[in-house]
C-alpha cells in the first residue's frame, strides 16, 4: 500500500492524520485540537514510560500488559 493510497483510505474513514509538515508543496488537512490532545498523550508516554514509547517489549503481550499497567498508574495518580 502506497502513502498516497493509505491517506485516501484514513480519509475516507474521517481520520484527519498527523500535521503535515512545513516544507511539503500541497499541505494537508488536520484537526489542530486532536492533535495537541495527542502529542500531549504521547509526551506523557515518552517522558514518564520511556519502556513503552520506545516499544521495548518485543512480545504483543508483554508490551500490553506494560501499557495496561502504566495506564492504571496514571488513572490511579
Amino acid at each position: 500500500m502506497t502513502v498516497t493510497s493509505l491517506l485516501i483510505t484514513l480519509k475516507r474513514q474521517g481520520s484527519s492524520g498527523n500535521s503535515s509538515s512545513t516544507n511539503r508543496i500541497v499541505q494537508r488537512e488536520y484537526d489542530r485540537e486532536i492533535y495537541k490532545e495527542r502529542n500531549l498523550v504521547e509526551r506523557l508516554f515518552q517522558k514518564q514510560f520511556r519502556r513503552i514509547a520506545t516499544r521495548y517489549e518485543r512480545l504483543k503481550r508483554n508490551y500490553q500488559a506494560m501499557l495496561y499497567l502504566a495506564s492504571s498508574m496514571i488513572w490511579l495518580a
